[in-house]
């Protein structure tokens, strides 16, 4: 079934007998506008019944509907937005939508309809809420006799020894440090450490141990979205007036990858990067029309930074990276850097926030796409062709790097809840830190709480972060530290989460102490989800009561309420409540 409003035609009828209860006619034509690109996403799903909503965008010159291919033999005609009903929702579906330019041109997006969710061996909840003390890790390998050393420690002190299953048909009991030696030395092999605690507790920890060459099952990825280590020097240029390229990069040459391989190495990375692009939306601004990354070497650098403004869009990577250990975190969160400042197509966030009060959305946005990448890797391991071992190291080093946001946060309520959008270069540490990792955190939070998995709220924020444009700039104002500036980016922040998980977090970011500005919040709700007049990520019947209250009423009267003027005409009238009834429900 197809039921929504094609470009210059009336608004369909499922929503008649709402309009006609409240003495509304059907007769209003209306023209949607459109983004920079062809993007769809699921708007409504219900496994039970196997109904899906598809909603979506597309600015170009359209020649007629679009094409819809369900995943299930079913394919129609129709515009944004359409809904279906699967016979078999015991099965996940791709639904390709295609569309038909003047010129003859087409262009399609995919969009899965996860019936079905991917199988969750992994999340970060006991990293995040419970209390890790198990450690371990290779402390020596001898590839060429077998012998494999791990160390590590529990701070509990249990007193029973741990039990080693070595990956191998070998499980023994021992202490930190232990030893074994390998009979096949032409695999790899993951390690599980067990410890047990007084009342038949127990706690476990893994360790990958490499003799050789991930063994991969390489899919096709999107050779646009690409990223190579090159093992020669490259030419960069920069997108950027005043934005400089290090003279220190060079390139890895092939020392640095004496077990893993350059070629894995690029291939996890790949898959990641094409995992981000889908959590973007793949709104994402395309120098010389695509967004392949380049990872260059600084030996110079002890750590990893972004070049999201060069062409082609790189990093910098010290020489910690391809160590025996590959800090794939770090990788991820680079990654994340190169595809938020790129963020939106059409008005990027890089350049335009950069400065003293860049981290509450650029750090904060790294940390969530660091995150959200290596939890959606190792939980979809197979659909990306990665083998046991490498989601296995990018979980040891994840848990690493989320334990630091936990410890931000905690130091952030331990502290006295200061509330800081703005770096003062004058003093030493980053007063952003601890308040950009507590919104990481807490985005973290409540997707181990909502059982969503990290891309579907992480797709939906991403969304309302789209919203940035020249009017938003000019209020984040990157180049002060006034409490008005504070207040909007500390809402902007504060919407996106609220909007990825469909609660109005308001009052719990100012619990926190944040300078949450209820006027912004509801004019940002308002544009990403016309007719949620309250707030509260729904379109229902307090929304419908709000806007009554104002219905007929103008700018300048007494009662008039702006967030019920959708449409920005400057009155409340029955367009306002056409568009609150075309996301009824929503």
């Amino acid at each position: 079934m197809a039921c929504q409003t094609a470009p210059g035609g009336a608004v369909t009828a499922r929503w008649g007998p709402v309009l006609i209860g409240l003495g509304v006619g059907l007769a209003l034509s209306a023209s949607p506008a459109y983004p920079s690109t062809l993007s769809a996403w699921v708007e409504s799903m219900d496994p039970a019944s196997g109904r899906v909503v598809i909603n979506g965008v597309d600015m170009g010159q359209l020649t007629g509907p679009f094409t819809w291919d369900w995943g299930d033999g079913a394919v129609e005609s129709g515009w944004f937005w359409m809904a279906h009903t699967y016979q078999d929702p015991s099965h996940s579906y791709v639904v390709r939508v295609t569309a038909h330019y003047q010129g003859g041109g087409t262009d399609f997006v995919d969009v899965p309809v996860p019936f079905v969710a991917p199988n969750v061996v992994f999340d970060f909840a006991w990293y995040l809420f419970g209390e890790p003390t198990l450690h371990a890790w290779v402390e020596a390998i001898d590839r060429g006799t077998g012998l494999v050393r791990i160390n590590g420690y529990d701070s509990q002190g249990p007193s029973t020894p741990f039990t080693w299953d070595w990956g191998d048909g070998t499980v023994e009991d021992g202490w930190f440090w232990s030893e074994h030696a390998y009979a096949d030395t032409g695999r790899n092999y993951i390690v599980a450490i067990i410890a047990h605690y007084p009342g038949g507790g127990m706690q476990m920890t893994n360790v990958v141990v490499y003799f050789t060459d991930m063994a991969m099952s390489p899919l096709p990825l999107p050779p646009e979205l690409a990223v190579s280590i090159p093992d020669e020097d490259v030419t960069l240029t920069s997108r950027m007036p005043g934005y400089g390229i290090p003279e220190s990069l060079t390139h890895f040459d092939d020392i640095f990858f004496p077990i893993v391989s350059r070629g894995s190495a690029q291939y996890v990375l790949s898959a990641a990067a094409s995992l981000q692009n889908w959590m973007a939306n793949a709104d994402v601004f395309l120098p010389d029309g695509n967004f392949q990354q380049v990872v260059l070497r600084d030996p110079t650098f002890g750590g990893m930074y972004s070049l999201w403004y060069t062409t082609s869009v790189a990093f910098g990577v010290g020489d910690y990276g391809f160590q025996e250990n590959i800090a794939w975190s770090s990788f991820l969160h680079e990654m994340g850097h190169n595809v938020t400042l790129n963020f939106p197509a059409g008005y990027i966030y890089g350049g335009k926030i950069d400065g003293n009060a860049n981290a509450i959305y650029s750090e904060t946005m790294a940390q969530i796409f660091q995150h959200a990448t290596a939890y959606e890797l190792i939980n979809r391991r197979e659909a990306y062709g990665l083998c046991p071992e490498s989601t296995q190291s990018i979980q040891q080093d994840a848990v690493g790097t989320i334990r630091v946001v936990r410890e931000a946060y905690e130091n952030y309520l331990n502290t006295g809840k200061v509330f800081h959008s703005w770096n003062d270069p004058g003093t030493g540490p980053d007063e952003t830190f601890d308040t950009f990792m507590t919104i990481a955190y807490k985005f973290f939070e409540h997707a181990e709480n909502a059982g969503q998995g990290y891309a579907a709220p992480l797709k939906r924020m991403m969304r309302l972060l789209a919203l940035f444009d020249e009017g938003m700039r000019l209020r984040y104002d990157a180049g002060n530290d006034t409490p008005e500036a504070d207040a909007f980016r500390a809402t902007l922040m504060v919407a996106g989460e609220s909007y990825a998980f469909a609660m109005d977090l308001r009052q719990e970011f100012r619990d926190l102490n944040f300078p949450v500005d209820d006027d912004t919040y509801l004019e940002l709700m308002g544009r990403v989800l016309p007719g949620d007049l309250n707030g509260d990520v729904h379109v229902d019947a307090i929304d419908l009561l709000i806007l009554a209250d104002s219905f007929g009423l103008c700018d300048g009267e007494g009662g008039y309420n702006r967030f019920c003027d959708l449409n920005g005409d400057g009155c409340v009238d029955i367009s306002d409540l056409l568009t609150l009834a075309g996301n009824w429900g929503t």
